[in-house]
């Protein structure tokens, strides 16, 4: 897997049409093997064509549908209508940390991590998350992101 990540928005104007065909189950189980198993980024289109293929949308040139500007609008109000449900998320994947502060465990310190990081972002992220709960892990953390490094 390449851990390639972009924008999901013509995947997300995709769904928009494979609801219509009653298809949108079938497209996103397609979508999320492609990215989670075969490291197929959903930003890109050709990607999104061979997903439309497999999850057999109908009647429809996808390439074409995705270089125009249907469902731009209708897409776009959606995405907007439902940000309200969780304004904290910014990017997907989302991550929503919580742990009982050492000192206080009646006090419970948070963390987000949005969108899409690479491995030493996430373990610093975490690191730095768990220090601030009371917790010393910043030694190990640096240490498992030399490791990871030395493997790239």
């Amino acid at each position: 897997m390449d851990g390639k990540v972009g924008a999901t928005f013509s995947a997300h104007r995709l769904m928009a049409l494979a609801k219509e065909q009653n298809r949108a189950t079938e497209l996103m189980h397609v979508l999320f093997r492609q990215y989670h198993s075969e490291g197929k980024s959903p930003s890109v289109h050709a990607n999104l064509v061979e997903a439309s293929v497999e999850a057999e949308l109908q009647n429809i040139d996808v390439l074409s549908f995705l270089k125009s500007d249907e469902k731009l609008n209708e897409v776009a109000a959606a995405l907007q209508t439902n940000a309200h449900v969780f304004p904290m998320l910014s990017g997907v994947p989302h991550f929503r940390l919580a742990v009982a502060s050492r000192t206080n465990k009646e006090l419970r310190v948070h963390s987000v991590i949005p969108g899409a990081q690479d491995v030493s972002t996430f373990l610093l992220s975490i690191g730095k998350f768990l220090t601030r709960a009371g917790y010393s892990t910043e030694s190990v953390v640096a240490a498992a992101v030399g490791q990871i490094e030395s493997k790239m």
